[in-house]
């Protein structure tokens, strides 16, 4: 009986698997700028610029661009979402891109004030040890 047991727990397993373990999303590095963005809408377009002079100007700063259409790029994006709950910027509920995280802030859609916001967070982590 025990030989049959075991035989039926391993075609189980073999056939169905284990169910997987829940994925634990540790959120973004908070001193890397994350962007996630479909490299066409203006306000995606606009914010690729203004990275562009953030990162002439910031060398060693960690960067992660991610194209939303790219494998897992959507997934990531939506399990950072969920662990921030709601945005700044032009949308508070992550209804526009480009979607940017970096030190522990999430910002929505792209515009004047979300670039100054983000200067002001990298002014800061400059200037803490």
């Amino acid at each position: 009986m025990r030989s049959g047991t075991i035989i039926a727990l391993a075609v189980w397993t073999s056939v169905g698997g284990c169910p997987a373990a829940p994925s634990v999303v540790a959120p973004p590095d908070e001193d890397t700028l994350a962007v996630f963005h479909n490299n066409s809408g203006p306000m995606c377009l606009d914010a690729l610029e203004w990275l562009a002079d953030v990162q002439a100007a910031h060398p060693t700063l960690a960067v992660e661009v991610r194209l939303t259409y790219e494998p897992g790029a959507t997934d990531r994006l939506l399990q950072f979402t969920a662990l921030y709950g709601v945005s700044q910027g032009v949308s508070t509920s992550f209804e526009y891109l480009p979607i940017i995280f970096f030190q522990g802030q999430a910002f929505s859609g792209f515009d004047d004030e979300i670039a100054a916001a983000l200067e002001a967070l990298l002014t800061a982590a400059a200037t803490t040890p």
